[in-house]
């Protein structure tokens, strides 16, 4: 489970400190947050064609891993973000042969999930991003642009957002 870590001043790469647990491919999803890279999901060595439920950490002041628990469900392919200290994650699908999901959760960084409203559009393959308190998604199956409003909870009403020239 190695980790490598690019160091833009020095402009190298260096071995970094290894993953509790191997994953496969890139499926897992991550993302910064201040001092922590968070690592959610992910296709699991050794379980063909399943995901990960663990939400892994890496402190990068100590150069140490660390399990900050676990998703309602394993996600391959997901997407993740932190916003007013809740941590968003899911979509993707839960295993291979992919099987998509339009679940979205939310909880408190210390507490318990809730599922917030499920996105309008199944999507797969997806990527996505946090833009000011919006979370955009594109993926294969639509070129629709989906877009989850962090504070209010909601999803943007089909055809507000411009559609992408070309499908996912």
């Amino acid at each position: 489970p190695s980790v490598f870590v690019y160091d833009l001043h020095a402009r190298r790469w260096s071995l970094g400190p290894s993953l509790p647990f191997g994953l496969s491919h890139n499926e897992a999803t991550s993302f910064a947050e201040g001092q922590r890279i968070y690592v959610v999901g992910g296709r699991a060595l050794g379980r063909t064609g399943q995901g990960s439920s663990a939400i892994l950490t890496l402190d990068r002041s100590a150069m140490e891993w660390g399990y900050r628990g676990s998703l309602p469900n394993e996600l391959l392919g997901g997407v993740a973000a932190i916003w007013s200290d809740t941590l968003f994650a899911g979509l993707g699908a839960i295993r291979v042969p992919w099987d998509y999901e339009t679940d979205l959760n939310s909880r408190p960084l210390s507490g318990q999930w809730f599922s917030v409203e499920p996105m309008p559009t199944e999507l797969g393959e997806i990527a996505a991003g946090v833009i000011d308190r919006r979370l955009y998604v594109v993926g294969e199956g639509s070129n629709q642009t989906q877009s989850f409003d962090l504070r209010s909870g909601t999803w943007n009403p089909n055809g507000e957002l411009s559609r992408r020239p070309l499908g996912g």
